[in-house]
């Protein structure tokens, strides 16, 4: 146990475990996954296939509830096979790769995840959150 708060005192990056869907698959390919964690960092997921890492690609997240999506670059760091189960499962870690505009797109993101109000941003405006349907 003393190791894992080690490990979780050394993050960068406070990490929100998602408590509204927050969808995420790659950008145009339409493979969703499972988002386990976000920070402003970067992001984990559950998927069916493995990444090598330093993989780089272009991921579309989308909260349903308020309507928010983006578009964003990430860099693998890590993936590894989720033991036991029917079919291989892999924990992927990913580094956003951002520019300082898509920052605040992250944070609208990351308040949404947590169940936190969300602050005005002004993200460029390929990253920035917008309302799919306005209401």
């Amino acid at each position: 146990m003393n190791g894992a708060l080690q490990t979780a005192t050394r993050r960068r990056w406070e990490r929100a475990v998602p408590t509204t869907h927050i969808g995420v698959a790659i950008h145009g390919a339409g493979l969703p996954f499972s988002l386990r964690n976000l920070s402003y960092g970067g992001f984990a997921i559950v998927s069916g296939q493995p990444f090598t890492p330093g993989t780089e690609a272009r991921f579309t997240f989308s909260e349903h509830r308020s309507g928010l999506w983006l578009n964003i670059t990430a860099r693998a760091a890590h993936s590894s096979l989720i033991p036991g189960g029917g079919h291989p499962q892999y924990f992927s870690g990913w580094e956003f790769l951002l520019t300082g505009e898509e920052e605040e797109a992250i944070k609208v993101l990351f308040d949404a995840a947590a169940g936190r109000t969300a602050s005005p941003a002004k993200p460029s405006p390929a990253s920035r959150p917008v309302r799919r349907n306005p209401r």
